[in-house]
């Protein structure tokens, strides 16, 4: 889902319910901190909704000719085109609190991916 901003810009933003415990939820949503002719760093602002969470991850279906080159504030891993970042020592915000992490993209698209999910637990 994309959200207009007062500066023009979208922010993307995600949720999804844990179904093993339906209280702890989470929201994603990435914002670019700085873009440059082929690349982009952003920054992903990971919400718990309801309950605490004690770790988190979020899903990034990359557009097409883009490709995260680094990731930091989370542990990243990949299947096919997919990266998952997971939650490192900053896994647990209180109902209602956030944490982030960042990531830089490079290709012709100067945005973060769009974020498939959120998941929390």
């Amino acid at each position: 889902m994309s959200a207009d901003r007062p500066d023009g810009s979208a922010a993307l933003r995600a949720g999804l319910t844990n179904p093993g415990d339906p209280d702890a939820a989470c929201t994603a949503a990435s914002t670019t901190s700085e873009q440059w002719n082929g690349g982009c760093n952003g920054r992903v602002t990971i919400t718990a909704t309801g309950a605490p969470v004690s770790r988190w991850s979020a899903t990034l279906p990359p557009r097409s000719s883009q490709q995260v080159v680094s990731v930091w504030n989370g542990s990243p891993s990949r299947n096919g085109n997919v990266m998952t970042v997971r939650s490192t020592w900053n896994g647990s915000p209180a109902a209602g609190a956030s944490t982030s992490f960042g990531l830089t993209v490079d290709g012709s698209s100067a945005s973060p991916p769009q974020i498939g999910a959120c998941t929390a637990s």
